[in-house]
């Protein structure tokens, strides 16, 4: 590959942004490759290059979104309500500067193969690693008798309800307190547990 053939500096990360906005606004499907590179100022040839697809594109987006939240999750420190607490401040922080993406996307992943494709290993691999700080807890004595499955949903359950559907659905002023989050949580998971 000579010189002229390389991207220019900063290619790739105007495309990683560029989809970022052009997918909140048209979605995974009316989105197209010309529209996120013209919104990067990069050529269309160069996504192609960097990248061979849409979904590709998109794959990137999402794993460097999500860098940090599954940092958060899978490095238990052995303090459960502040690992807690840092997994639920890490999620508000992605889904409230990117809830425009997420609610535009998150509808077409049941009808779109691949969108559906390439969010797979990205959905798994964030279920994995909350799942992993579940069965930490567990095995050191927390939350007997309940299934990381269990714990999960109901720990993720009604935070991305608020976050999401009040605030953006229904037009409804938010606050998301992390630490009141998981208090809740875990008086919830603790009274469930003594009944």
């Amino acid at each position: 590959m000579s010189d002229q053939d390389l991207p220019a500096p900063g290619a790739r990360e105007r495309l990683l942004d560029a989809t970022i906005e052009v997918m909140a606004q048209e979605g995974f499907g009316r989105a197209t490759t010309r529209s996120i590179s013209t919104q990067a100022g990069v050529a269309e040839v160069t996504l192609f290059r960097l990248f061979k697809t849409k979904a590709n594109l998109l794959v990137e987006v999402f794993l460097n979104l999500t860098n940090r939240y599954q940092e958060a999750a899978l490095s238990p420190t052995g303090h459960l309500e502040a690992d807690l607490q840092r997994v639920a401040e890490q999620y508000d922080r992605l889904a409230r500067r990117h809830r425009k993406l997420m609610l535009r996307l998150l509808p077409e992943i049941a009808y779109t193969p691949a969108l559906r494709k390439a969010s797979a290993p990205l959905r798994q691999t964030l279920l994995r690693s909350l799942r992993g700080l579940f069965v930490h807890y567990q095995e050191a004595g927390h939350f007997p008798g309940r299934t990381p499955e269990d714990l999960m949903a109901t720990f993720m359950g009604p935070m991305a309800g608020k976050i999401f559907l009040l605030g953006e659905v229904f037009e409804v002023e938010t606050h998301f307190d992390p630490a009141q989050h998981v208090a809740d949580f875990l008086h919830g998971v603790a009274r469930h547990d003594n009944s």
